[in-house]
């Protein structure tokens, strides 16, 4: 900021506070391995959200409808759909496992999403996302909200050097097929940072600086200049 203003850092006092990150990783039936891998790992708060909200992500990722699985923790079942996770004793970074009776070994209509490098520690270098030709670009960033937990506005798709704009578009549209990859990307990391009124009718009320991914979009004030 001292670059962009002329204030000295050590007259400047930045507070942020970062959102929490918190997940858990469901285990998936042998059947399914081939297509999404042993687990899938989700962007789920254990104290917040229920059973019902995991099947519901669970379907986002894998096609498998709510009422087709069977949660359980540390080998009992998680039968109250209503119930948090955190009731059942989940916490956040363990895993729970999915029973299925009759899993999918392959989707009719997929797509796979390429993670970006800050993301394939957790979910690999790409997921696989059940999905159709008529549905829209908007539609696939939901599943990757769903599955990751960012949020559409932060999400860039592209295929191949086509870059996917149009939340309206379809995947058939775009010449997506089954099977297809996208790449997923995201802007780039800046901060904005709120100055002081003194400095307003120079620079405005905000500026935004590059940042480094931890500080990504976030949005900081600056303290009283001495």
């Amino acid at each position: 900021m001292e670059a962009q203003t002329g204030v000295p850092a050590s007259d400047v006092t930045l507070a942020y506070a970062p959102p929490p990150t918190t997940l858990i990783s469901v285990e998936l039936p042998a059947a399914m391995h081939a297509t999404h891998g042993p687990t899938v790992t989700l962007a789920v708060d254990p104290v917040t959200e229920t059973v019902a909200d995991v099947k519901a992500r669970v379907q986002k990722q894998t096609g498998v409808a709510p009422s087709e699985q069977t949660l359980s923790y540390d080998g009992s079942p998680m039968s109250d759909g209503a119930l948090t996770l955190g009731s059942y004793g989940v916490q956040s970074g363990e895993a729970v496992a999915a029973a299925i009776p009759n899993p999918p070994s392959a989707l009719p209509f997929s797509v796979k999403v390429q993670m970006p490098s800050s993301l394939r520690a957790l979910y690999g270098a790409s997921i696989t996302i059940p999905t159709s030709s008529s549905e829209t670009v908007d539609d696939v960033k939901a599943a990757v909200q769903a599955i990751t937990g960012m949020s559409a506005v932060e999400q860039q798709l592209a295929f191949g050097s086509l870059p996917l704009t149009s939340d309206t578009q379809t995947l058939g549209g775009a010449g997506i097929e089954s099977g297809d990859t996208v790449k997923l990307t995201t802007p780039s990391p800046s901060v904005t940072v709120t100055l002081p009124p003194e400095l307003h009718s120079t620079f405005g009320p905000s500026v935004t600086v590059a940042a480094g991914p931890r500080a990504k979009g976030a949005t900081m004030a600056a303290g009283p200049i001495r």
